[in-house]
């Protein structure tokens, strides 16, 4: 049994759950046998809220990490989906809570003196190459797992040219590298392979622990719903995802990241190059409207492209 004190999580209808005691409150339904196992262990009664700045709500144990998603949709949530079906380079997948059609929460294994990427930097030099390597490797394992297909200049190009008409509309600064922004996605290829990937991949996704690495939360961006979060893409958003957040993580230099990831095609680099601009004017949006006190990363990135 498990008590997650003062939890922010709320139930499909919208209530506070403030007690939530898995071995009482029947709302709740376990899937996992690891899991179900753990709810037995006495020392699995005490956890701790995680303090830090996140779209779900998280609580530890022990020996567990219990991440509550604060937005439910009917349907098996991404990031569940994912994990349990990765075997390498995640924390390990214990198992899951569901309220009727609704995920409600993931449980994992906890890292021991885990620490992310993101706290490391600009110190990243030692790290790169081996980040790449792991990146592609859970690319690949992606691959296996899940169906793979082919994506298209025309439906590619659309998608990037609405976000970008979306952000000029809402955040006037983007207006300034509209040109720019447009020129990258001229240059597509017409055809290349999609599949399942992170979609929301970061410095802050990556764990160090014991000197392995570790990608969390494929849940991909919060705000989509959950059927377009299952949609393939290229693997090149995730590589722009991390291009960039080397930028605001004040890594120039990361050749060894790309290097270590393998080979990229003359279509990957093309495809590479849109993502990161996509990335980028997502990014003046965001950080205008959300958290200026970052603006200066993407706006100082995009000013030098002018």
């Amino acid at each position: 049994m498990i008590t997650l004190s003062q939890s922010l999580v709320q139930d499909v209808a919208g209530d506070p759950v403030a007690d939530v005691c898995l071995g009482h409150d029947t709302r709740f339904q376990v899937h996992g046998d690891k899991l179900t196992e753990l709810l037995d262990d006495p020392e699995m009664a005490e956890s701790t809220p995680v303090d830090a700045l996140q779209t779900n709500t998280s609580f530890i144990t022990r020996t567990t990490i219990w991440k509550f998603f604060r937005t439910c949709e009917p349907g098996l949530h991404p990031d569940v989906e994912v994990t349990r079906a990765l075997h390498r380079h995640v924390p390990e997948y214990l198992g899951h809570l569901t309220y009727g059609d609704y995920t409600t929460a993931i449980v994992s294994s906890r890292l021991t003196n885990a620490v992310s990427m993101w706290d490391l930097r600009p110190d990243l030099g030692p790290h790169l190459r081996r980040l790449g390597a792991v990146i592609k490797d859970v690319h690949e394992d992606l691959a296996e797992a899940f169906p793979t297909g082919v994506g298209t200049r025309e439906t590619l190009y659309k998608q990037f040219t609405d976000r970008l008409e979306l952000f000029c509309e809402r955040t006037p600064v983007v207006r300034k590298f509209q040109d720019v922004a447009l020129a990258a996605y001229e240059d597509l290829p017409r055809s290349f392979p999609v599949q399942r990937i992170h979609a929301d991949l970061h410095l802050a996704q990556i764990l160090y622990a014991d000197g392995q690495y570790y990608l969390i939360d494929f849940e991909g961006e919060p705000t989509v719903p959950l059927a377009q979060r299952r949609l393939p893409d290229s693997p090149m958003r995730d590589l722009a995802g991390m291009v960039r957040s080397f930028d605001y993580a004040q890594v120039a230099e990361f050749s060894d990241f790309l290097d270590g990831y393998g080979a990229l095609s003359p279509d990957d680099h093309k495809l590479l190059d849109a993502y990161v601009m996509d990335k980028l004017m997502y990014e003046v949006d965001y950080d205008y409207n959300h958290r200026k006190e970052w603006l200066h990363v993407p706006l100082g990135t995009a000013e030098k492209l002018l």
